[in-house]
């Protein structure tokens, strides 16, 4: 059994706005399926750790701010960014 991923309406809010401005929305459409992807399977192997609880994980072109509650299987991603290099 996997891990249930929550887009907070922050992060949500966050990636239509990549979404829309993208020169290619088709790249961040295929970016958030791969973190929601690796985030369901083996959430604690994504990204590095920030610091207790907050960890941050990058799949071109995204960026993702998040945290794992292994009690009850859950990944909440608080925010997303486009990187800007």
């Amino acid at each position: 059994m996997g891990y249930t991923v929550e887009w907070t309406d922050e992060a949500l809010d966050e990636l239509a706005d990549i979404w829309t401005d993208a020169t290619d929305p088709n790249a961040v459409t295929r970016a958030q399926h791969l973190l929601d992807d690796g985030l369901k399977r083996h959430p604690e192997n994504c990204g590095q750790e920030l610091s207790e609880g907050l960890r941050v994980w990058q799949i071109s072109p995204l960026r993702i701010y998040f945290e794992i509650d292994a009690p009850t299987q859950r990944v909440i991603v608080n925010n997303v960014f486009r990187p800007s290099s």
